[in-house]
């Protein structure tokens, strides 16, 4: 799951803060 989340992110173009955000929110939605 983890290495899904990295390539999303990686796939976008987003600032650190975003990527910080995206990754957070990911982890959260995967543990429910």
């Amino acid at each position: 799951m983890i290495t899904y989340i990295e390539a999303f992110i990686a796939s976008k173009t987003l600032s650190l803060n975003s990527q910080k955000a995206y990754r957070y929110d990911l982890q959260q939605f995967s543990q429910v």
